[in-house]
């Protein structure tokens, strides 16, 4: 049973994964985008949306990230990949500590950076050559 109540999407671009999960998930969506153009696009889809919040700014420094969502989307923000294991793990792991159910969507990550969630469970996956994604959860 996938219930979520908030969705956060990290590097949310001009909107459209947050637009697609609206259709079929009545939750509060926060988005964060660093860049100026795509966060100002985003925006103005959104305007009137009461339960969409999108930031521009970077989530690991965010007040934000304090606040545990239900559902994290990760579509490799982060092209490092020990900057991206370090600023992600440290989500998952405390995550994890809380106790709470939290779900991560990955979306074409590479192996290497999936094993931050190597202590969640994964509940879906599907995979085309280097593109695919992932669903883990922590309980």
């Amino acid at each position: 049973d996938f219930k979520i109540n908030s969705f956060t999407d990290i590097g949310c671009g001009n909107g459209r994964v947050i637009f697609f999960f609206k259709k079929h998930f009545d939750a509060n969506y926060y988005g964060y985008e660093l860049f100026e153009d795509a966060y100002k696009q985003c925006l103005k889809i959104f305007a009137d949306d009461s339960k969409v919040k999108i930031n521009n700014e970077d989530f690991f420094k965010s007040k934000q990230k304090t606040i545990i969502s239900d559902c994290y989307f990760i579509n490799d923000p982060i092209k490092n990949e020990e900057l991206h294991a370090d600023l992600f793990g440290n989500m998952v792991e405390n995550h994890i500590i809380s106790g709470k159910k939290v779900y991560y969507i990955s979306v074409n990550l590479s192996s290497q950076k999936t094993k931050i969630f190597k202590n969640c469970i994964m509940s879906n996956s599907f995979k085309v050559g280097s593109r695919g994604y992932q669903i883990f959860s922590t309980k």
